[in-house]
């Protein structure tokens, strides 16, 4: 027998050996973020008070203004 089948019958079971050894392997989960959760607000990561509020105000009166133009299309109106 050459070198060569010997080669090429003990591959098929190399690499069995490896997929079945692997199977045991911790998985690396990626860490959970609370910035990438839904819902997540990232003005509260800002230090600074007064922009948070700004923010918000920007935000509330921007949902307001889609709200109306929502409500404004329902109707029929411009």
């Amino acid at each position: 027998m050459s070198r060569f089948a010997v080669i090429g019958q003990a591959l098929p079971a190399i690499a069995m050996a490896a997929l079945l050894s692997a199977g045991h392997q911790v998985a690396v989960m990626p860490e959970r973020r609370r910035d990438l959760e839904p819902g997540f607000d990232l003005n509260e990561l800002l230090d600074d008070a007064g922009k948070r509020g700004e923010r918000q105000a920007r935000k509330t009166d921007r949902r307001e203004r889609l709200k109306s133009a929502q409500r404004a299309a329902v109707e029929g109106r411009r």
